[in-house]
């Protein structure tokens, strides 16, 4: 008694159907994972020059510290992210958390008064260090569906250059 065509090609289809779906199922699982990483640079990248910009212009007015501290700069996208930017092997996290604690180190001086002049310039080099490396990594394609009339992420960096 021996196997018939019919058992054996019945098998064949049960493999490849089995393979060709799983390996789309993972397919898809890489790819909403890598969008969801793709977001959260983005994210992370913008609450970081936003620090930036505010803790600059601070130290350039010290009457201005108390817009560094919560809740103009907060560590709250950071902390919703994280885990997100941690699945991503391209991703450093020792030098995000540099600047995360460069902002939190700064904040809890401005109780105090101003912040140390000292820590201030390697807390704004720990946060620019933070974006050049997002920048390394920053999606290079759109996130959302081209709009008539809506330039993308292409035609903006033509245009930088040109």
């Amino acid at each position: 008694m021996g196997i018939s065509s019919d058992a054996i090609t019945g098998l064949i289809g049960v493999v490849i159907g089995s393979g060709t779906t799983g390996g789309f199922q993972l397919w898809m699982t890489h790819r909403s994972e890598r969008r969801d990483c793709d977001a959260a640079i983005v994210l992370v990248r913008a609450d970081l020059v936003h620090a930036r910009a505010l803790i600059e212009g601070a130290d350039r007015d010290p009457k201005a510290w108390r817009v560094v501290a919560p809740p103009y700069v907060t560590t709250t996208v950071w902390e919703s992210y994280r885990n997100t930017l941690a699945r991503d092997p391209r991703i450093n996290l020792g030098i995000l958390n540099g600047a995360y604690i460069s902002i939190l180190g700064i904040q809890s001086m401005i109780p105090l008064g101003t912040p140390d002049p000292n820590f201030v310039p390697q807390a704004l080099d720990a946060l620019s260090q933070a974006i050049e490396h997002l920048d390394q990594h920053r999606v290079r394609r759109r996130l959302l569906p081209r709009r008539p009339g809506r330039p993308t992420g292409g035609d903006i960096e033509q245009a930088e250059a040109g």
